[in-house]
């Protein structure tokens, strides 16, 4: 991302904080990296950080702050 030209976007994510986590990779990490590049560009964005694993419930419940968020 941060090597592309900038375009202007809009990022909302949910994360939890024990996703992935093994001996290939550990899923939070590349996240705020992700964040971190999107700031660089001048991007906005959004992540809603959860303390466990996510699912289809939180997935659920977050769904109408995702499409409220401007």
């Amino acid at each position: 991302m941060r090597k592309n030209e900038k375009k202007r976007i809009r990022v909302f994510w949910l994360d939890g904080a024990k996703g992935l986590d093994n001996q290939f990779r550990n899923q939070p990490v590349p996240q705020h990296q992700m964040g971190d590049a999107l700031v660089f560009q001048g991007d906005d964005y959004k992540c809603v950080l959860i303390e466990d694993t996510h699912d289809r419930g939180q997935d659920v419940a977050i769904f109408p702050e995702s499409l409220r968020w401007h």
